[in-house]
């Protein structure tokens, strides 16, 4: 599907459906992406499930050829009303099925979960991302109070 954002066009790639295992160790999941660097706040106490059991979820890819705020991705979002942003469940089961995605400087990110840290009088917020650069794969953080650039691609999921 090709489907026109405010000034560029976005593309929603399908994907087949998958499971997801929402219950599972979360350290244990990102450990068995085998990535070569992990940010060490991705844990479950810093990206906690209110989701029990399993579910199988048809995920897409979201981009755009500019970049683009946390606000305005969440704009996009909610135009296309069938959509919502992945959670780092969605996000490693999604790794996990279709490795070979991250090449270049492709980025996938998992907008829909968010770690809060609060540092002296400041809230910063940071989402998981994924990459693959000449150190390896790299599991990491970014920063929600930057914007994603244009090869940033987002998981997304169909409601």
């Amino acid at each position: 599907d090709i489907i026109h954002g405010k000034n560029e066009e976005t593309i929603l790639r399908p994907f087949s459906s998958i499971e997801v295992r929402y219950h599972y160790d979360l350290e244990a999941l990102v450990k068995s992406l085998g990535y070569d660097h992990v940010h060490n706040q991705i844990t479950r106490k810093n990206f906690p499930t209110n989701v029990g059991g399993s579910a199988w979820i048809r995920p897409r890819l979201l981009y755009f050829e500019r970049s683009i705020t946390h606000e305005e991705l969440l704009e996009e979002i909610d135009k296309r009303g069938n959509l919502r942003l992945a959670v780092i469940e969605e996000f490693i089961a999604f790794l996990r099925c279709y490795p070979f995605l991250l090449v270049g400087d492709t980025e996938i990110v998992a907008a829909g979960s968010i770690w809060n840290q609060i540092k002296g009088d400041n809230l910063c917020r940071y989402v998981p991302t994924a990459y693959t650069s000449g150190l390896g794969r790299t599991f990491y953080l970014h920063p929600v109070k930057l914007k994603y650039h244009p090869n940033q691609r987002f998981l997304v999921v169909e409601q």
